[in-house]
């Protein structure tokens, strides 16, 4: 369950510069839409692997959705 989450992430990450555009777009909004659900119906959805892992599910995700190291432009800060 380790190595799907960190593909994933990494999946999500990725520039995937081999791969068209609207491909590449089509992929990234099937890694998202994975990423932000909260589905516990089969093993290997996000949440239910963020549950075997002993992981907060909404923990991981915000930090994976805030921090894509090829973001073409900087997330922004919070300001507490």
């Amino acid at each position: 369950m380790w190595a799907i989450l960190i593909d994933a992430v990494e999946n999500y990450w990725s520039p995937a510069p081999r791969r068209t555009r609207s491909n590449r777009r089509r992929i990234w909004a099937h890694d998202r839409a994975w990423l932000i659900s909260n589905d516990r119906s089969y093993a290997f959805s996000f949440a239910s692997i963020c549950d075997a892992l002993g992981l907060e599910a909404g923990y991981v995700r915000r930090l994976v959705l805030r921090t894509n190291p090829f973001a073409s432009r900087p997330t922004r800060k919070r300001t507490d």
